[in-house]
């Protein structure tokens, strides 16, 4: 199994759309802040050098904050992504408030 790494960079407001994975995801954050939201779940935010493992076919999204950037890697073992919806702006403010 081949392990791919990707990282990503949040400009401030900026999320991923709703998705899930085939397989397990581990986001290590390397910058800033950001904000992980499984579905089901209260929201979490991880900062720099905190990491956050997203079980396999569970709907989330992540994002950075509204006032800075975030920035993570994503560890993906051969895993395939299933794109839904976009995250509203009301949904995204409102895992922001909760996670405070």
């Amino acid at each position: 199994n081949s392990v791919r790494m990707f990282q990503v960079r949040f400009q401030p407001k900026a999320r991923t759309h709703w998705h899930t994975h085939s397989g397990e995801q581990v986001l290590i954050v390397v910058e800033g802040t950001c904000l992980v939201k499984r579905e089901g779940h209260a929201p979490v935010i991880i900062k720099e050098g905190e990491a956050i493992a997203i079980p396999a076919n569970e709907r989330h999204w992540h994002g950075a904050p509204g006032d800075n950037v975030g920035c993570h890697l994503a560890l993906n073992n051969k895993l395939k992504t299933t794109w839904f919806e976009e995250v509203s702006s009301e949904d995204y403010k409102k895992a922001w408030l909760e996670a405070q």
